[in-house]
């Protein structure tokens, strides 16, 4: 069923893909090539810049070795073209009116200060979709600030809530911000096609960076809001009762992740303290004021048990728990392997390798490598020899009309989605759908009352836009009336346990017997096969399983102040959500549905390309670099005036150099000529870093960050969720929105969460509308989409089906 080599049918081979180029796009846009569009990259002459990105294969330094280009650009044509030129600016025009999408990380105006920006170009081309990616985006007052990694990072809050308290805060390696926002990117370009299918219009998509980011902290936000509370990075300490990363007896290190009373009493009964007794366990009050006892008591029990022993164990007793790996034990790992994930590819230069393989599996329209990474202008001549004439301007596809106003409609209109997500990863998915215009229906019962706990805003951060129902599929009729809500929708999605939804009868090949062009979908933690598949998992125990929650640290910090807030969750629903889209494409296009499986660890991993293909070419097991760059100096954080206050620094080449200098008043030591060049900076970090720390630590972030962009040099204060909550830049984009709480505890302050990342200008979603109350929308529901009558509903109720 989830086949990746069973199909020869590719999703979005009918799309054409302009990639401009830059480090932001290069991800998104081979996601796009792996599902099947005809992705042609350009570039400049003597290629894109990033071909000369470490680490090389064999550690030769050449421009088709680079590791990182190898593994974002394979299924992607190159055509060399020198937009600084008539000429080159004139092929690019004839190009994009060929083209479905365009993808770019210019500055704001340079593309409309060469006639090639959106506007000129979808004058010839109006079914264009042209989605920008930013640090910031294209709208607030900082839309023309610049940033890199660290420093939109560092904007975002991800660095100020996870990692060691003791030491200063620490990016998110292997650009894990580009990366997720590539998912994002591609959830803003699906959407901006799906609308066209009712518009016949493209339409300009508008990613910023530092929004990504914050949706990384979804649940962050809303909690500052809803109590104050300030989350920081927890250090060696727990992040709430049982959630936490031991040393086991033979060293190497485990994580457990314990949220529902049954994983506490499971592990009070296991740990046989009389400290921590499971009678104390049940009660929340008494686990939150001995978090340490507890944490002292595992402490010493791990100690005495072998990791593998420790985690197998814990599984057996119904604990949330896995080992943290290095990459190369992931890599060599039964699980992923039993499951094919690798991807095994050849390249002409570097010959055999193996990589990341896909984020998710799609039954009938696989994701694969077909082509490695071109060479330098490769199909040049080939593309611009079949440029093909344009479709017809306002044309609408598959019947639709071309009239209807774009702003009175979302991308995702007449869509319905019967919702069976509990947590969080299913929750961001279905969320992201609801804001995009899906109904989305949430089926509830009555047994999982934590899910709505009044103490925490989670729920309603999560909910936001869906409707609620309450069916009990447990029941006979209750499975009944389900698949009857199954007939009149679209998308069916769970994130259970593997076996859960066949078990309950409602597994694809049950739901295709209802509705054959149902798209299902499953998000199990591992995936729905492997010696590992039935591992109760959570999003931060996960990125530890596939080795990023072992680099991520500073090369001196404790492995147990790694990271152990839910990460993984937000990576993997933005990666279903590009699915559920991809797959709504191909129905739009051919009639047929089919099963997607997201595994929420190969979601994740999916991003860690670079990583496997290092250790795999190179045999290089990558360990913990904090904030450390061969490609950049400076490249850190600093501190400042304040408490637990830092700003983030880097300088990108030369000339960003010389702004610093500038900036920090020429101060004398900077004048050496030791730091004139990158290699010289690099040589001298430790003075270097030094020398910046004593000028930042006599000014507040703030300051630092204004004078450093007023100077172009790329900067960023390290933000909480107290800052964040009422950013200026952000709230003026609408990238964070107030709703008031919901009932029925709908007292206290209105709650603060991220908006939709994927910013489309014609067709805009909305993400402040209240998750519902319990079954607030049965009436409706029962009598106008599953169609009852009042007798009907009546003895559905006695029977114990409608609850």
């Amino acid at each position: 069923m989830t086949d990746q080599n069973g199909s020869d049918a590719a999703a979005l081979g009918h799309l054409r893909v302009l990639d401009l180029g830059g480090p932001t796009p290069q991800f998104a846009t081979r996601l796009l090539g792996d599902l099947g569009a005809d992705v042609i990259k350009i570039e400049p002459p003597g290629g894109d810049p990033l071909r000369n990105q470490a680490p090389f294969a064999g550690g030769q330094a050449d421009s088709e070795r680079s590791i990182p280009f190898i593994s974002d650009n394979h299924n992607k044509r190159s055509v060399v073209l020198d937009l600084e030129t008539e000429d080159g600016r004139d092929s690019l025009r004839r190009l994009a009116a060929t083209a479905d999408v365009i993808v770019e990380c210019f500055d704001r105006t340079y593309l409309d200060d060469l006639g090639i920006g959106y506007e000129a170009l979808s004058a010839a081309n109006p079914r264009l979709v042209f989605a920008s990616v930013s640090p910031y985006g294209r709208s607030g007052p900082r839309r023309d600030y610049v940033g890199t990694e660290l420093t939109v990072q560092a904007m975002t809050g991800v660095m100020y809530i996870h990692g060691d308290s003791e030491a200063r805060p620490c990016i998110v390696p292997v650009e894990q911000l580009y990366r997720v926002a590539g998912f994002h990117t591609v959830v803003g370009v699906m959407a901006a096609v799906r609308a066209r299918h009712l518009t016949g219009r493209g339409q300009q998509v508008d990613i910023s960076l530092q929004d990504v980011g914050l949706w990384q902290l979804m649940t962050v936000l809303g909690e500052y809001s809803f109590s104050q509370y300030i989350r920081r990075r927890a250090g060696s300490a727990p992040s709430n009762p049982g959630v936490s990363i031991f040393e086991s007896r033979d060293g190497g290190y485990v994580q457990t992740s314990t949220y529902m009373d049954r994983h506490y009493t499971r592990l009070a009964d296991w740990l046989g303290s009389d400290d921590v007794t499971p009678e104390n366990m049940l009660s929340p009050v008494w686990r939150r004021e001995n978090i340490d006892l507890i944490d002292a008591v595992m402490v010493d029990h791990i100690a005495q048990i072998d990791r593998e022993d420790f985690v197998d164990e814990g599984q057996r007793r119904g604990i949330p728990s896995t080992a943290i790996h290095r990459v190369s034990e992931f890599v060599n790992h039964p699980h992923p392997n039993s499951r094919d994930w690798f991807e095994d590819a050849d390249h002409p230069v570097i010959g055999s390798y193996r990589t990341a393989g896909a984020p998710f599996r799609m039954s009938r329209t696989p994701w694969r490598v077909q082509t490695p990474a071109p060479s330098v202008g490769q199909h040049t001549d080939e593309v611009l020899s079949e440029i093909r004439p344009p479709v017809p301007a306002g044309a609408a596809m598959n019947g639709a009309s071309g009239h209807q106003g774009a702003a009175r409609i979302k991308p995702l209109d007449g869509i319905r989605v019967v919702d069976f997500t509990q947590a969080v990863a299913g929750p961001v998915a279905t969320g992201f759908l609801a804001f995009l215009g899906a109904d989305v229906i949430k089926v509830e019962t009555d047994a999982h009352p934590m899910a709505r706990r009044p103490d925490a805003p989670a729920f309603a951060e999560l909910n936001r836009g869906k409707r609620s129902v309450t069916i009990n599929a447990q029941n006979t009729e209750g499975l009944e009336v389900v698949k009857r809500l199954v007939a009149e929708s679209d998308v069916v999605i769970d994130n259970w346990r593997a076996g859960v939804m066949d078990r309950m009868g409602l597994g694809y090949e049950e739901l295709v017997k209802v509705k054959a062009d149902i798209i299902s979908v499953q998000m199990p933690g591992l995936g729905l096969t492997g010696p590992s598949h039935h591992f109760t998992t959570y999003g931060q125990m996960i990125f530890g399983f596939c080795g990023l929650g072992y680099i991520w640290g500073h090369a001196d910090a404790p492995m147990t102040t790694r990271p152990k807030l839910g990460y993984t969750d937000y990576v993997a629903g933005s990666a279903t959500v590009g699915a559920i889209l991809t797959a709504l494409e191909h129905r739009a296009q051919t009639g047929e549905g089919q099963f997607i499986e997201v595994a929420q660890l190969e979601g994740l991993a999916s991003t860690l390309g670079t990583l496997y293909m290092d250790y795999t070419i190179n045999g290089v097991d990558a360990v913990a670099n904090g904030n450390n760059s061969e490609r950049f100096a400076p490249h850190d954080v600093y501190p400042c005036v304040g408490h637990d206050a830092w700003c983030a620094i880097v300088c990108r080449d030369d000339d960003d150099w010389r702004r610093l200098v500038k900036a920090m008043d020429s101060p004398a030591w900077a004048q050496d000529s030791k730091w004139d060049t990158l290699v010289g900076r690099v040589a001298g970090k430790e003075e270097l870093d030094r020398r910046i720390g004593e000028w930042t630590a006599t000014l507040n972030p703030q300051q630092v960050f204004d004078r450093l962009q007023r100077n172009g040099v790329p900067a960023g204060m390290d933000q909480g969720p107290d800052k964040l909550v009422w950013d200026p830049h952000l709230r003026e984009r609408g990238a964070v929105v107030t709703v008031a709480p919901p009932a029925p505890w709908n007292v206290g302050p209105p709650l603060t969460h991220p908006a939709l990342t994927a910013r489309l200008s014609e067709t805009p979603g909305q993400s402040d509308v209240l998750a519902p109350t319990s079954g607030q929308h049965n009436k409706d529901i029962y009598r106008n989409v599953l169609r009852l009558t009042d007798d009907e509903i009546s003895k559905l109720t006695e029977s114990g089906a409608l609850v």
